[in-house]
């Protein structure tokens, strides 16, 4: 007779085993099988516990010595039939419901890290388009490839596809290998969503059947499913799903290749410089649209782009790029104000990049000296990245901060009015000022401290505005709500550093 799982056996305890028929009696104990993840435990269920219990208690290894011959014989032909899995590791490994088992080989060294790329290498006509790359992208994340053309941004995207063999490293996705110099899984193979940078749209079929072109697998009649709808419903392009491509707009052409993409529910989406055939305005408006779908759907994504604008306004992590290898990745305020490399800051930040010598904290530059954090003021040379923002303008009569400031405007003494002969002083006073700027700013002028405006760039918010000192080197500022300078203006360049903008020689 066989007992109710849910009250304690009186006499010799017995259960339905889940996997075939009752074994023989165990003696009130139940082993239980383990995953193959988990270290072994020699613990034991009750048998006066319930069977959901058990189900749910953390799996222990079955114990040879404890068990005999005829009890494993129970279990293996209980389990013959199972084509998961077979009789000689039913009892080390056996998966547990809601559980994915996944060999050792192929686990990622973080739970949450869904593709690695370690050591990427791919050479053209034996010159390297990646180099040494090195790049981890956690499941969830919108990260952007950033860089100059021809850094290697687009050759990492085919690698990453499958598009390319890699010569050297490998490339993990979701823990498994799926490119190495021994190993390449096809493209088809990899679960990757790809939007190319001309969206690849068929011009003889509709919205919805673009869309449904990427449920593979299906007949015609059968891929107008409730998947289509539901992308449709995403992208906003429900009323346009009888279209063809020619009939859309930019925008919306972008969203139909975005959508057919997602539709095979990929594990990655890549995305190839998406709005570099967009106007400005349509390109801001896509930026946000093309993140809130993404965000919706719950993909992670890697798009490729050369604009600092699009990487900082979309990514959450930006990987900047430089011949062929990602030298510094991180959120975009990180980048932005601590970058490692004079070229993340030139690249990044505008900054203007030179190498001078420094003494005593302060460092020569051709548009004047420059004071120097404290903590720098041991290094005989350095290289500095002056960003526009960094740079405050003044007037050239404009005394520095160890001369006497001019008087207020406006004032009486400069009215053109005979003084009053107990003021003479005061007169001569503002006299011996005036002509102590006009000689000073002469001798500034000199040693390259006055600089000349040659150019100016208006954006509304902001101005741009260059500067030319020692030997015509150029220097930008922006000034925002500030007065303009005429171009052939004379003008003090005052310029402000952190320890993040100077680096090493």
């Amino acid at each position: 007779m066989q007992t109710d799982p849910g009250s304690p056996p009186t006499t010799s305890p017995s259960f339905h085993f889940p996997f075939g028929p009752t074994p023989a009696p165990l003696s009130g104990l139940i082993p239980r099988p383990i995953l193959q993840s988990e270290s072994p435990d020699p613990r034991w269920i009750s048998g006066n516990d319930r069977l959901e219990k058990a189900r749910t208690t953390p799996p222990s290894p079955l114990n040879s010595q404890e068990t005999s011959t005829t009890q494993k014989s129970a279990m293996q032909k209980g389990t013959k039939n199972l084509p998961a899995y077979t009789a000689a590791n039913i009892g080390s490994h056996l998966r547990m419901p809601g559980k994915k088992t996944v060999p050792a080989s192929q686990e990622s060294s973080s739970p949450s890290l869904l593709l690695s790329l370690q050591g990427i290498k791919k050479n053209f006509a034996e010159k390297p388009a990646v180099n040494q790359l090195d790049l981890d992208v956690e499941e969830g994340e919108i990260v952007a490839l950033l860089g100059p053309s021809g850094c290697g941004k687009t050759t990492t995207l085919r690698l990453i596809a499958g598009f390319e063999r890699a010569d050297e490293g490998t490339i993990r996705l979701a823990g498994k290998l799926v490119e190495s110099p021994e190993t390449h899984v096809p493209p088809e193979r990899r679960q990757i969503g790809m939007v190319f940078q001309d969206y690849a749209l068929f011009p003889h079929l509709n919205v919805a059947e673009n869309i449904a072109f990427g449920l593979t697998g299906r007949r015609r009649a059968r891929r107008q499913s409730p998947r289509v709808d539901e992308l449709l419903s995403l992208v906003d392009l429900e009323e346009y799903k009888h279209r063809r491509p020619h009939q859309l707009s930019g925008g919306q052409q972008q969203r139909v290749a975005l959508a057919r993409a997602l539709a095979p529910h990929p594990t990655l989406i890549l995305l190839d410089e998406p709005f570099s055939n967009l106007d400005t305005t349509l390109r801001q408006k896509m930026r946000a649209e093309v993140q809130n779908i993404l965000r919706k759907a719950g993909a992670t994504a890697i798009f490729v782009t050369h604009s600092r604008e699009e990487a900082f306004s979309m990514a959450d992590r930006v990987a900047v790029m430089q011949d062929g290898r990602v030298i510094q990745a991180g959120s975009p305020a990180d980048l932005y104000h601590r970058p490692t490399t004079p070229f993340v800051a030139s690249f990044l930040a505008d900054a203007t990049v030179i190498e001078t010598q420094q003494h005593a904290g302060r460092a020569e530059t051709p548009w004047g000296i420059v004071r120097l954090p404290s903590h720098q003021q041991q290094i005989a040379r350095c290289t500095l990245a002056i960003r526009p923002e960094s740079v405050v303008l003044f007037s050239a009569d404009t005394p520095d901060t160890h001369d006497s400031a001019p008087p207020p405007a406006g004032n009486s003494l400069s009215s053109g009015f005979p003084t009053r002969p107990e003021l003479q002083h005061i007169e001569n006073a503002e006299e011996s000022t005036q002509q102590r700027v006009q000689q000073k700013t002469k001798e500034d002028a000199q040693q390259g401290n006055v600089c000349t405006v040659i150019d100016q760039e208006y954006h509304g918010h902001d101005e741009l505005v260059t500067i030319a000192g020692k030997k015509g080197a150029h220097l930008r500022a922006r000034l925002r709500n500030e007065k303009s300078f005429a171009v052939g203006s004379l003008v003090r360049a005052q310029i402000h550093l952190t320890e993040h903008d100077i680096f090493p020689p």
